[in-house]
C-alpha cells in the first residue's frame, strides 16, 4: 500500500497572532512557526497551519512520495490535475529542498501533496512516529482513559521506537 502522507488544514489568515491565540485558547498545542508567514498547531493528530500568504483554504498532505503518490492518484481518480515539481528550500522558504504537487478536489478546493528532504528516512520515521503515538496519549488522557494504558504508549510502545 502506498503511503500517502498525513493532512492538515491551512487557513489563510490576516493576523497571525489573534489566530494563533484564538486556537491556542480553544486547546491547541502550538508545533512550529515563521514569524508573520505561519503557524503549525496540533489537536491530537489533527494539524492546523496558519498561512498569512494564503488566499483560500487548502488540504496539505505531507511526507509522501509525492511523484508516486500522483501516480496513485491519477490511476484511482484520473481527473486529478497538476503536475509535480521539485523546489530548493530558498524558493519557498521551505525547511528543506523538495517536491510539491498541487491538484484541485471535485468541489474545486485545492489539495498541496508536499514533502521536503528532511521528511525521509529513518530518522524522520522515527520521530513522526513518536509524535503520533505522544498525541494519541496525550488525547487518550483527555478522554479519561485509565492511566494504566496510557502510561503502555510512554513506556512500552514510545521507547521500542
Amino acid at each position: 500500500m502506498t503511503y500517502m502522507g498525513w493532512a492538515s488544514l491551512c487557513l489563510p489568515t490576516k493576523d497571525l497572532e489573534k489566530s494563533k491565540a484564538f486556537y491556542l485558547s480553544a486547546g491547541f498545542e502550538l508545533v512550529s512557526e515563521v514569524p508573520e508567514m505561519r503557524a503549525v498547531l496540533a489537536s491530537g493528530n489533527f494539524r492546523l497551519a496558519l498561512m498569512t500568504f494564503l488566499d483560500d483554504v487548502m488540504i496539505n498532505i505531507r511526507a509522501g512520495d509525492i511523484e508516486l503518490v500522483r501516480e496513485v492518484m491519477r490511476e484511482r481518480f484520473p481527473a486529478a490535475s497538476g503536475e509535480a515539481e521539485h523546489y530548493t528550500k530558498e524558493q519557498v522558504k521551505a525547511d528543506g529542498d523538495g517536491v510539491s504537487w498541487l491538484t484541485i478536489d471535485p468541489d474545486g478546493r485545492q489539495v498541496f501533496f508536499d514533502t521536503h528532504e528532511l521528511e525521509r528516512g529513518e530518522a524522520y520515521v522515527r520521530e513522526r512516529s513518536i509524535d503520533i503515538l505522544e498525541a494519541a496519549a496525550k488525547s487518550l488522557e483527555g478522554l479519561g482513559t485509565p492511566a494504566s494504558v496510557v502510561s503502555k504508549i510512554r513506556t512500552d510502545l514510545i521507547p521500542s521506537l
